[in-house]
């Protein structure tokens, strides 16, 4: 009679995390794979996707990221616009969204979902223990943890425009009433070189709302 062997049972997952790359950054990616993830809780409580824009992805540029998806099998396609054609601001945002609902299906017992950016460096196991530190004792209350930095966001162009990545509605009132004729808004030289770049290359390119119209905030 053959000899039964008993394999260890693999936690469930407890993180989600969603890694935002294009898909000719697959040098970042495989850094990544080759350095932090290897990590000793990555692919049982931690589980890393490669989060991939694929709408409108020329068939050559899908077909290769479907190969290296084949060979790794650790991306996620997600139905956002790449960045040919739109602006990328708008395709972090819908990616992010796309991502907090695909993510329970990769991980369905993800207590939380994570963000991160394809240049970072994520010391997995410390991460897990520091998001079950902050939950122990808060089942049931959602929250959120992790650089938060603020933005006024441009209502007409769905982009986002920064004061020093915070959000100050006095900067805003400054750069609309310099832009509305009152040059003695610009505190110094360099603010109003900045703030004539807004009058020069428009909103889409401007670092702040040029008109309080089309801008809300903070975001």
């Amino acid at each position: 009679m053959a000899a039964s062997v008993s394999l260890p049972m693999r936690e469930p997952c407890y993180v989600a995390v969603g890694v935002m790359t294009v898909p000719h950054y697959r040098n970042r990616r495989d850094a990544a794979r080759q350095t932090w993830m290897t990590g000793s809780n990555v692919g049982s409580t931690v589980v890393v996707r490669f989060l991939i824009r694929a709408g409108g992805l020329h068939p050559d540029v899908l077909a290769e990221a479907k190969r290296e998806q084949d060979e790794h099998g650790d991306m996620t396609f997600l139905p956002v616009a790449s960045e040919h054609g739109s602006p990328p601001q708008r395709g972090r945002v819908l990616t992010l969204h796309a991502w907090t609902r695909r993510a329970t299906a990769v991980c369905p017992t993800a207590r939380w979902v994570s963000k991160a950016d394809d240049d970072v460096y994520i010391v997995t196991v410390d991460w897990e223990a520091q998001l079950r530190m902050i939950a122990a004792g808060r089942e049931g209350r959602a929250m959120l943890h992790g650089k938060v930095v603020w933005h006024n966001w441009n209502v007409k162009h769905f982009v986002p425009h920064s004061f020093d990545y915070s959000y100050n509605p006095d900067n805003w009132r400054r750069v609309i009433d310099y832009l509305g004729g009152d040059e003695s808004r610009a505190r110094f030289p360099d603010e109003r070189r900045r703030f004539e770049l807004c009058r020069t290359h428009g909103a889409r390119q401007c670092e702040w709302c040029p008109a309080e119209a089309e801008c809300t905030g903070p975001f």
